[in-house]
C-alpha cells in the first residue's frame, strides 16, 4: 500500500483572516454569529492545547482540528484556531497549523500551548 495523500485545504493565515472577520460580525448574521461564538467558547475539546497557555479565566473561542497518523505512523495535522481577549480589552486572533508531526500526541499538545503562552505574554508584558 503507498503512502497517504493529504492536504489541508486552509492555510492559518486564511484562518485567521476568517476569525478576524467573524469577530467583527461580517461573516454571519448577528444572531448567528453570537450562536457560534457561544459554542466556540464552550468548547470542550483541546483544553490542552490552546486553552491551557493562557491563565485561567480567559475567555477562548477556539475550534481545534487533529488529523489520524498514517500508516508510517506520521499525523498529518494538528491544529487549534481562536480569538482571546488580553487584560487590556484587545483580543489575539491566533491560528496555529502543525503539520509532519512524529512527536506524541501529549507532546504536540504542550507545544500549541507553549505558542499560545508565548504569545499572550508578549503582549501582556509591562
Amino acid at each position: 500500500m503507498g503512502e497517504s495523500i493529504y492536504h489541508n485545504i486552509t492555510t492559518p493565515l486564511a484562518s485567521t483572516e476568517l476569525l478576524e472577520k467573524f469577530y467583527a460580525g461580517q461573516v454571519l448574521e448577528k444572531n448567528t454569529t453570537n450562536y457560534l461564538y457561544q459554542l466556540m467558547v464552550e468548547c470542550s475539546r483541546g483544553l490542552t492545547w490552546m486553552k491551557a497557555g493562557l491563565p485561567e479565566g480567559t475567555e477562548l473561542v477556539h475550534r481545534t482540528g487533529i488529523s489520524d497518523r498514517n500508516e508510517n505512523d506520521l499525523r498529518a495535522a494538528m491544529n487549534d484556531v481562536g480569538i482571546f481577549k488580553l487584560p487590556n480589552g484587545n483580543h489575539i486572533v491566533l491560528s496555529v497549523y502543525l503539520k509532519d508531526i512524529t512527536e506524541e500526541r501529549e507532546v504536540t499538545e504542550k507545544i500549541i500551548a507553549d505558542i499560545t503562552k508565548s504569545i499572550w505574554n508578549y503582549y501582556t508584558k509591562k
